[in-house]
């Protein structure tokens, strides 16, 4: 049976113990809220690329049935320019997509909702269109042609890769340990 002395203690204990963990639940609020609000933006601009599946996906089915040389990396990789939506494959250095125009309007609300949100533009962007291309990849069966694959942002040969097939990042040092060693 708890006595006055030992419910104050316990209360005091957990009055203590709720003050300490409530910069915790604000921070992991404020990333649940965050999160939200990037998924949110990421549905802004895959919604606007969506007019564009059916023809991605013939390109990038076509563009898969030549034949080219995988070259020294012995894998196939896409890279991403979000400034312009452009994406190409690494071997071949063939444009899937030549340059897919958001509309001024679209671009504005996907621009002004980053910025409302306190979201980098080209964050949401980047990331949108390499989730966007990697669907058209796995709905054209891509992995079964050519497992792994990946995608990586224009201008870094050491940046990170996205692993289409696996929907997740890994690092340069992840897909090839041996580099490494060699330097």
């Amino acid at each position: 049976m708890l006595t006055t002395r030992s419910t104050s203690l316990v209360s005091l204990a957990g009055l203590t113990l709720a003050r300490e963990c409530s910069p915790v639940i604000a921070t992991l609020d404020i990333l649940l809220r965050t999160k939200m609000k990037l998924v949110e933006a990421h549905e802004l601009v895959i919604n606007e690329l969506s007019q564009f599946n059916l023809e991605i996906e013939k390109r990038l089915t076509e563009e898969l049935s030549k034949s080219f040389d995988l070259g020294h990396s012995g894998v196939l990789q896409f890279e991403v320019s979000p400034d312009d939506y452009r994406i190409s494959l690494l071997q071949t250095e063939v444009e899937i997509i030549d340059s897919i125009l958001i509309s001024d309007e679209v671009f504005e609300e996907i621009e002004s909702f980053a910025d409302k949100n306190n979201l980098n533009v080209f964050q949401v962007e980047s990331e949108a269109l390499i989730k966007w291309f990697s669907d058209r990849w796995n709905t054209i069966k891509g992995p079964k042609l050519y497992s792994p694959a990946y995608v990586f942002l224009h201008g870094g040969l050491e940046a990170p890769r996205y692993d289409m097939e696996n929907n997740r990042w890994m690092s340069v040092d992840q897909l090839w340990p041996d580099l490494n060693e060699n330097n």
